[in-house]
C-alpha cells in the first residue's frame, strides 16, 4: 500500500492568520474563505481512503469551522487568557471619579481594545499600588483608606492599564470622615430607675477626634435599659444591655449592666448645725445622705422652741 503527501502552503497561512485574528480585504472572514477548501480535503480524502490509499497530510491546519466559531468582534468567545493573550492591544482605566476621600469609593473601569481598535469584552484583573491609601475589590470598587495617591491597574495577560486615585482626609460630610466611635458610661452599674449619661466620641482614620457629628442612640435590650436621643440611660430592671452609638456608618457600644437595689437604712445626719437666724427662719448646714438605695435622702426637718 503506498502513501500519498499532500502539502497545502495556504493551509499554514490560515493557522497563522488565525492566530493573528485576521480577515480578508473584503471583510469576508478567513474562516469562511477556507471552507470549501476544506470541505474539498476532506471528500478527497474519504476518496482516497476508500481505494484503500493511505494518505497522509503535512502542514494542514484546516479545520472545519464556521466564523462563529471564531466569535466576537476580535473572534474569541472564551475568557481563557492564554488562548486569547495574542489578541488585546490596549488596556484603559477609568475613574468614576479620580479624588475622594477618606471612607468614601468610586468605580473603576476597564477598556480592552485588540489591535483593530475594537473592543473586547474580558474580565480584568484588578490591584491597587498602595493599599494603604487606596483598595481595590474584583469587581473595580476603589475606596479611599488614607489620604495620598494610589495606582488603580487593571491587568489582562501581559497587558495592563492603570489611573491615578488622590484620597484626600475629607470625606463626603466636607471634613474628615467618622472611621470608629468610642462610647461611655459615667456609671456601668445602675439600680432600677436610677439614670447615667452615655458619651460618643468619634475619629477619623488617623485617630484624630471629630467634632459636631450626628449621633443616633440605641439599647440592644430596652427591658433591661432605655437610652434617650441624647444619651441618657435609665435602668428599667435587672439584666445588661449594650448601649450603642452609631455616627456616619460606624460604631461603638458599652456595656450596661442593672442589678437589684440593695436596701440599706438611710444615712443619718450627725453634723447638723445652724449657721444663720433671721425673723422668718433658719439656716442650717449638715452633710447629705442617701435614702438606703444610692439615692439622696429626702429631708423632714422639724423644730421646736425652746422650753
Amino acid at each position: 500500500m503506498r502513501a500519498v503527501y499532500a502539502a497545502l502552503p495556504v493551509a499554514t497561512t490560515y493557522h497563522r492568520l488565525h492566530e493573528e485574528g485576521g480577515s480578508s480585504p473584503s471583510g469576508v472572514g478567513l474562516a469562511t474563505r477556507l471552507e470549501p477548501v476544506a470541505r474539498f480535503m476532506s471528500r478527497t480524502m474519504n476518496r482516497k481512503l476508500s481505494r484503500g490509499v493511505t494518505l497522509s497530510l503535512a502542514l494542514i491546519s484546516i479545520l472545519s469551522c464556521s466564523e462563529n466559531g471564531i466569535t466576537g468582534s476580535d473572534g474569541i468567545s472564551t475568557d481563557d487568557i492564554d488562548a486569547d493573550a495574542n489578541r488585546v492591544a490596549t488596556v484603559t482605566v477609568m475613574l468614576a471619579s479620580s479624588a475622594i476621600g477618606v471612607g468614601d469609593t468610586t468605580r473603576a473601569t476597564a477598556t480592552l481594545l485588540d489591535y483593530h481598535n475594537r473592543p473586547l469584552t474580558r474580565i480584568v484583573t484588578w490591584s491597587t499600588n498602595n493599599a494603604s491609601v487606596a483598595n481595590v475589590d474584583s469587581t473595580g470598587l476603589v475606596t479611599g483608606v488614607a489620604a495620598g495617591t494610589a495606582e488603580i491597574t487593571a491587568t489582562r495577560g501581559l497587558k495592563s492599564g492603570s489611573a491615578t486615585i488622590t484620597v484626600t482626609g475629607i470625606g463626603a460630610t466636607g471634613t474628615g470622615s467618622v472611621a470608629s466611635v468610642a462610647v461611655s458610661l459615667a456609671a456601668t452599674s445602675l439600680s432600677p430607675g436610677q439614670t447615667t449619661q452615655a458619651t460618643a466620641t468619634t475619629y477619623d482614620s488617623a485617630n484624630n477626634v471629630l467634632t459636631g457629628r450626628t449621633i443616633s442612640w440605641a439599647s440592644s435590650n430596652i427591658s433591661v435599659a432605655t437610652v434617650s436621643a441624647a444619651g441618657l440611660v435609665t435602668a428599667v430592671a435587672p439584666g445588661t444591655s449594650q448601649i450603642t452609638a452609631t455616627s456616619e456608618g460606624k460604631s461603638g457600644s458599652a456595656a450596661i449592666a442593672v442589678t437589684t437595689a440593695q436596701i440599706t437604712n438611710p444615712g443619718r445626719v450627725t453634723d447638723l448645725k445652724v449657721i444663720a437666724i433671721d425673723s422668718t427662719g433658719v439656716t442650717l448646714s449638715f452633710t447629705q445622705v442617701d435614702d438606703g438605695t444610692g439615692q439622696p435622702a429626702n429631708y423632714d426637718v422639724r423644730y421646736a422652741p425652746p422650753p
